[in-house]
Formats: structure tokens, C-alpha cells, sequence
């Protein structure tokens, strides 16, 4: 009689378990349609093993192939929780001093001509005190001194793996793969691309549900390569919960604090929320995202791996489902929901008339946005990424919006003089530069594009010749432009426009030679269609005849 009892009592516990997983996957399912998602990859870990697992979702947007619990996705950041791991074990071995200075180690060029590079130990890497960038924007310089404050950096985990493949003699993936990954059984992980990846991997994808090119790594990261699943996630992080002696050297070592209820230390983000203390760490790699929680303490906690640039507009939605708790993180990173009415309007406005996506955040007026909802800012980013889409006139309806609220926004007005610029519509875009301008006078390009653009259009010389210049790619840029010895390689003056799959821009010249350079965001790039280059400075050569 006992007997049957237990076993109706475990049926029930099963049933129970099954309806209710069943009932989670529905609100997960809910959560990425939402967001516009195409996939989720998920574990949850509870009393130190494996809880339950969803791989909800496509492969691609465009081949609607569902993906497995063996699909790998780009970890994005969380790579570095894994190294970071892997790091301890190098401490546990006595190997390595997390307060020894690393240039004792290893000497890195390409900071050790600032004498604060002899100040850096592993300790302030791992809690983000290392007064490193995030990433070098040309040579690699500090941004702080070091140990004195947080400040994120992947260029410090670079270094730091550096120090490791000298201590160890091996290339960092070979120690990865030999004191963690293999250990753990985490066979579709690695920081660097795999052939047996090519036949089961998740396609990166734009906010708008667009898929991209993804990109294989064929050297390792340790902030960012790292290409895995949740199923290979979630066997590290049960090791993690299971590992006494290194959830006790996190809770005793204090770390760098970002504020009273933040902290960084030994690679792992640490909040303290109603539920219990929890370390976290987020990945953003742009088209992929990424989210990890665990609850120390209780021997719980989530990751989840998204192939969209929508990936941590959920967050919130996720970790509710699970934790019945507060998190400070995620409003340190400014995370929302996926029905926050500023990725809804967005959402909303890419498939209807952008006056029906905001009326909902209207006030009674049916005029001014409700600004208790919509930030300035929002709808800046929503009208700015609507340009780079080329949806102009929804952008510039909603920029002339912004300006009813702000009428004295530099940041609405740019945006005007963007979206009217890649319309082709020089005199509304000098106006909306100069306005730019005349609201904030810091950034005196705008006068400077305001200024070109109104010459542009009064002057037109017969005996110069009309050269069209075009890059393919960079859809996503959100300001391109051409710079060379024709304007004096000034990089605000010369707009580009995107024009049927590509950015273009047309200029007189004399015949001559002339040298140029295309500047993607800021970043100066040769013209790769162009095969005369001059091979010291790598300029592109121009021949006008």
C-alpha cells in the first residue's frame, strides 16, 4: 500500500512538473514574440543541477529551422565567466598571484610604455579596476589609473590571457579546453570556431528580425569568442555552484564596488537582491545577447543565449518568470521589458504607420508624447535607427514629435539633419545642422556639415567631373562619410547616403589624383572595392581623368 502511494505521489510530482514547465515554455514563447526574437536557448539550475531547459525558437528568420539543445550561439561576454574559471584554477594551483603585478609575468607591449601598467594585477582585471578601455579605439592607453575605479573592460581579459598562455606554455583555447571546458563535458563549447558548429548554429539577427552574416572566430577572445549552448552552459555553471572553495573565496574577497548594491569581483558581477545574493553577468555582441544569474547561497540560477540584437529587452521578463525578486543590475544596465513602449513602438512602427505605433503614448491631446513613458531619448534612438533603416519620413515624423516636448534638443535636431540628409534634401538638412548647432555649440561639426551642404547646393562647376563614390556592407552604420585630400580629409563634410544597398555620395573634382578614405561611425577604412591603394598609409587612390 506504501508502495502505491509513493509511486502516485511521484506521478503526481511529475505531472505537476511537466504542466508546469509547459506552462513556462508558453510565457517564453510569449516573451521572444514580443521582443521580435527568432530564438531562445535557456537553462534553469536548481539545488545545484539541472532544473529544466527550453530551445524555443529558429535558427534563422528566413529558414525557420528550429534549433536544439545542441545549437550553438555566440556567449558573447559570458565568455569571460568561463575564462575567469579557468583563471581560478591557474590561483588554486598556486600558478598564478591575482595581486602579483602581471607585467612580473608577462610584458605587454602595447601598454607597457605607461609606467601604470606595472600597477596591474589580475585581481583588478577581474573586478574591472584595471583603468583599461573596454576596447581600443587605435593604441591601447588607459582611461583611469589603476585599482582606483570600475570601469568594464574586455581589453583587460585580452591581456590576462596573454599572462595565462605564458604561465601555462599553450595557446589559452588548448588550457580552456583542458581545465574546463573538456573537464566539465562541455563538447559544443569553444572560443574558437569548430568544424562539427557548421551544421548546427544559430544565425545572428537585427533588432528587426533581419538575419546577418555570422562571424566564426578563428582566434580566441576571452572577453567575447566563446560559441556555445545552454545545455554546455549549464554544466559550468552547476560545477560553479558545486565548487565550495570558489563560492568562498567570491564571498570573502569585497571586490571593485560600482555602487552599494553592485559590485565586480573575480569576473563575475555580484548584486545583493531581496531573494539572496546573486552574480550575474550580461554578453552583447551586437546581434547576439545573452544573460546569466545565480543565486550562490541557494545553489540556483538561469542562462539564457538569444540570436537578436533584442536579446536583453527581455531580461526582466525572464528572470520574473523564475525569481520572485528585485534586481538592481538590471536597472544599473538600464534593462527593460520586452513590452517597454520604447522597442513596442519601434516594434510596431516597422509594420504600420508610425502615428498608429505611438498613439498609445499619447496624451489626450492625441499630439505630445506622454513623456512619463517616452524619454527624449527614446524616441531619438527609435527615429535614429528608423534612418539607418531607411524608413526617413517615419524618423522624421517622429523627430519633429520630439521637438513639440524639446524644442532645444541638439541630439532630435542631428537626427533631423541626418534623415534629410540621406533623403537627399540638402536645404532641410543645413537647416536642421544649423539648428543642431545653435542648441549646442560642443559640436561644432554640425555647423560644418551645415555649412557644406548649403554650398553643396548653390554651386555646381561644368569643368569638374561628377565622381561617385559607394561601400557596400556597413547596412547598420549610423553616419558615413568620404575624407580626402578633395576636402582636406575633413570626415564631417561629405556625407554618404544609403542608396540601393549601398552608401554613396557624389563630388566634383578636377582631373588629378586624389587620395581618400571611407569613415564608418568614426572608424577609417580603405575602399575595398578599390585595388590602388598606397601601401604605407593604406589610402585609396582616385584617378580623375
Amino acid at each position: 500500500m506504501q508502495r502505491k502511494f509513493f509511486v502516485v505521489v511521484v506521478l503526481m510530482a511529475a505531472l505537476y512538473q511537466t504542466t508546469f514547465s509547459q506552462q513556462r515554455s508558453a510565457a517564453i514563447q510569449q516573451i521572444i514574440n514580443e521582443a521580435n526574437i527568432p530564438a531562445i536557448s535557456l537553462a534553469y539550475i536548481k539545488d545545484g543541477k539541472l532544473q529544466e531547459q527550453y530551445n524555443i525558437g529558429v535558427k534563422s528568420a528566413e529558414s525557420k529551422e528550429p534549433i536544439n539543445d545542441s545549437t550553438v550561439f555566440a556567449a558573447c561576454s559570458l565568455s569571460k565567466t568561463v575564462f575567469s574559471y579557468g583563471v581560478y584554477k591557474l590561483v588554486q594551483h598556486k600558478q598564478l598571484d591575482l595581486d602579483r603585478p602581471l607585467y612580473e609575468y608577462y610584458a605587454y607591449k602595447d601598454v607597457e610604455d605607461d609606467a601604470r601598467y606595472k600597477q596591474v594585477t589580475a585581481r583588478m582585471i577581474l573586478s574591472h579596476s584595471s583603468g583599461l578601455p573596454n576596447w581600443r579605439n587605435g593604441k591601447l592607453t588607459f582611461k583611469y589609473d589603476p585599482g582606483k575605479q570600475y570601469s568594464y573592460s574586455g581589453e583587460g581579459f585580452v591581456w590576462l590571457s596573454k599572462v595565462v598562455e605564458k604561465i601555462t606554455n599553450e595557446p589559452i583555447e588548448a588550457y580552456m579546453q583542458e581545465n574546463v571546458l573538456r573537464p566539465l563535458a562541455m563538447h559544443n563549447s569553444s572560443y574558437i570556431w569548430q568544424k562539427n558548429f557548421d551544421s548546427n548554429y544559430a544565425y545572428p539577427h537585427t533588432d528587426n528580425a533581419h538575419s546577418t552574416q555570422n562571424f566564426f572566430p578563428s582566434n580566441a577572445n576571452v572577453a567575447a569568442s566563446l560559441q556555445t549552448n545552454s545545455t554546455d552552459y549549464a554544466k559550468f555553471i552547476t560545477a560553479v555552484l558545486n565548487d565550495k572553495d570558489f563560492l568562498s573565496a567570491l564571498k570573502t574577497d569585497t571586490g571593485m564596488y560600482v555602487d552599494k548594491n553592485i559590485r565586480w569581483n573575480k569576473g563575475l558581477g555580484i548584486e545583493q537582491t531581496s531573494y539572496g545574493r546573486a552574480n550575474f553577468q550580461w554578453g552583447d555582441n551586437g546581434t547576439f545577447k545573452a544573460f546569466l544569474i545565480t543565486y550562490p547561497d541557494k545553489r540556483e540560477g538561469l542562462v539564457y543565449f538569444t540570436n537578436s540584437e533584442n536579446g536583453l529587452d527581455i531580461t526582466r521578463d525572464i528572470l520574473k518568470l523564475f525569481f520572485n525578486s528585485d534586481q538592481p543590475a538590471l536597472a544599473w544596465l538600464e534593462l527593460d521589458s520586452a513590452t517597454a513602449p520604447r522597442l513596442q513602438l519601434y516594434l510596431h512602427g516597422l509594420t504600420m504607420p508610425v502615428a498608429d505605433a505611438i498613439a498609445p503614448y499619447l496624451l489626450q491631446d492625441k499630439k505630445t508624447i506622454d513623456t512619463t513613458l517616452l524619454r527624449e531619448s527614446h524616441i531619438a534612438d527609435v527615429a535614429n535607427r528608423y534612418t539607418e533603416l531607411g524608413y526617413y519620413d517615419k524618423a522624421i515624423s517622429l523627430l519633429n514629435m520630439n521637438l513639440v516636448n524639446y524644442p532645444s534638443s541638439a541630439s532630435t535636431s542631428r537626427g533631423l539633419g541626418e534623415a534629410y540628409m540621406r533623403m537627399g534634401d540638402a536645404g532641410k538638412s543645413a537647416e536642421a545642422w544649423k539648428k543642431a548647432y545653435a542648441s549646442d555649440k560642443k559640436y561644432d561639426y554640425t555647423q560644418t556639415i551645415a555649412n557644406h551642404l548649403m554650398n553643396a547646393a548653390e554651386t555646381t562647376d561644368t569643368a569638374k567631373k561628377k565622381i561617385t563614390l559607394r561601400l557596400a556592407d556597413y547596412m547598420n552604420a549610423r553616419f558615413v562619410t568620404a575624407a580626402g585630400s578633395f576636402n582636406n580629409w575633413n570626415n564631417a563634410i561629405q556625407p554618404m547616403h544609403w542608396i540601393n544597398g549601398a552608401w554613396e555620395t557624389t563630388i566634383q573634382l578636377a582631373p588629378g589624383t586624389y587620395r581618400y578614405k571611407f569613415v564608418v561611425d568614426g572608424v577609417w577604412i580603405t575602399d575595398p572595392k578599390n585595388p590602388n591603394f598606397n601601401k604605407d598609409s593604406f589610402d585609396s587612390i582616385l584617378e580623375v581623368n
